[in-house]
């Protein structure tokens, strides 16, 4: 008979109908794991002739049992083999190039990192590897941040997460500012009204009385789509200053050549200034009028002058209080990075969870790599050395040289200042 093991053993190897018909010759009954390696050594002179699925395998359960099929051409054709458990052969180069070769393209960096020596690993020690593997790529990055995350819908562009922390208190501005709306272009009024109710049903904002008011001032964004945003410069004229402030981008950028990384992963968190609550006699200062409603913030607003810095500071306190492994944050914007794909993927995997658990939403579609080359701080970096992304050069290339402020700040925008 045949008990559990010896079946997940078989796979493919049972659809032999020349084995088949072998075993059909044998009166006594005996295992027919025992059959088959006996009888396979008979019928076929060498591992060649053996049939064996070549399809590409598709998920990890599949490429253990396709790394269990090739074991057991092992034990049938090889006398190096002293045991008949397909787990306990040792895997060679040459069979895990194999198994490379026909599993998923997304798969195949990271999997021929796993084994580029003659380290004597069995077929078991690389299952465990592939199932660690598994792990990672699906934890952080797929279902387990769809699984977290689902009530914040992580896919959409407005998805709101809320730090669990009490509700800030924050500066307040010295003097009273009241600046009208200004005059809307047609396209932005739709999407704009759209994201103002979304923002309300999530309670981001909320309709309110107040003698400030700030005006609105779409932006359309480099995928057409419109983004809400609110001129506060005059209010940030008038607010006291915070002595705290965010890292400079420019010794972030030494500071991560200086690290030993050949493989890196980044994490952006979504709307993460929107997640920090907001206390109550704070709100005011931020009023905004549209289509004749007057709206404040809930959470913080974006375009405030001590958002970005309260929100760095907020972040890491979060990842300092998880233990969060080596990284560097600018303030919504993580890197993680390690010699190897693995090992990327498991500091990755911590810190999103770490963020999670502290209320953040994040975005399956924001979590990139592990790669080898990856862009951070408008910067693309590979084995420790950054450079210019092409697109950015082409676009700098295409613009004359500005004569004005605002074709100065066109300037200044394309580079990334």
């Amino acid at each position: 008979m045949l008990d559990g093991t010896e079946a997940r053993h078989l796979g493919s190897l049972s659809h032999d109908p020349v084995i088949d018909q072998e075993m059909i010759r044998e009166a006594s009954p005996c295992s027919l794991w025992e059959q088959v390696l006996g009888n396979v050594a008979q019928r076929y002179l060498c591992a060649d002739d053996l049939y064996m699925q070549q399809t590409q395998w598709k998920t990890i359960e599949q490429g253990i049992q396709r790394l269990r099929e090739m074991a057991v051409v092992e034990i049938v054709f090889s006398d190096d083999i002293n045991t008949k458990n397909p787990d306990l052969v040792p895997c060679t180069p040459v069979m895990w190039q194999k198994l490379v070769r026909l599993g998923p393209q997304e798969y195949s960096s990271a999997l021929a990192i796993m084994k580029w020596d003659e380290t004597e690993e069995t077929v078991l020690d690389m299952a465990k590897k592939l199932r660690t593997y598994a792990d990672a790529v699906h934890g952080p990055t797929h279902a387990r941040i769809a699984l977290e995350t689902s009530s914040r819908n992580t896919e959409n562009p407005s998805a709101v997460g809320l730090l669990k922390v009490e509700e800030q208190q924050v500066p307040i501005a010295t003097s009273i500012v009241h600046r009208r709306q200004y005059r809307t272009t047609r396209d932005a009024v739709i999407p704009i009204h759209k994201m103002i109710r979304e923002l309300e049903t999530q309670g981001v904002v909320s309709k309110t009385h107040s003698p400030f008011n700030s005006p609105i001032w779409p932006v359309r964004k480099s995928d057409g789509e419109w983004r809400l945003t609110v001129d506060y410069r005059a209010l940030n004229e008038v607010t006291p200053p915070l002595s705290a402030a965010v890292p400079d981008m420019l010794e972030l950028q030494y500071e991560l050549e200086s690290k030993a990384a050949k493989w890196y992963a980044t994490i952006d968190i979504a709307n993460a200034i929107f997640s920090i609550p907001l206390a109550a006699e704070c709100r005011p200062q931020f009023a905004f009028t549209w289509r004749g409603v007057q709206y404040t913030w809930n959470r913080l607003p974006q375009e405030w002058k001590h958002s970005p810095t309260i929100c760095h500071g907020l972040i890491q306190a979060s990842l300092e209080k998880g233990e969060a492994p080596e990284h560097l944050q600018y303030i919504d914007d993580i890197i993680v990075w390690r010699n190897t794909a693995m090992e990327v993927f498991e500091k990755g995997e911590k810190i999103i969870q770490i963020l999670l658990k502290a209320g953040f939403a994040i975005k399956k579609s924001k979590v990139k790599g592990p790669a080898r080359e990856i862009q951070f701080l408008g910067v693309k970096w590979h084995d420790r050395r950054r450079q210019i992304p092409t697109e950015v050069i082409n676009k700098i290339t295409a613009m004359c040289p500005p004569t004005n402020k605002k074709e100065t700040q066109a300037f200044l925008g394309a580079i990334g200042f």
